[in-house]
């Protein structure tokens, strides 16, 4: 609906349930030319968490104010 009323959207996971779904998607994107972003997420996981703090302790990883 949003890209019926012109708006890009950025969704989360899943962006379809069905492959039907996602043909649609598809051709609907293609019929407006606007944009469609599928995002992931991962910034809550513990595991990302605790990389993003190993290259800001210099732990991990050679030029770490570029990342962080």
């Amino acid at each position: 609906m949003a890209l019926d009323k012109g708006f890009n959207v950025a969704i989360e996971k899943p962006i379809t349930f069905s492959l039907d779904q996602a043909k649609q998607l598809k051709e609907k994107v293609a019929q407006t030319g606007l944009t469609l972003l599928l995002t992931h997420t991962y910034t809550g996981y513990p595991m990302i968490k605790q990389a993003k703090q190993m290259l800001k302790n210099g732990t991990l990883g050679k030029d770490q104010e570029s990342i962080c």
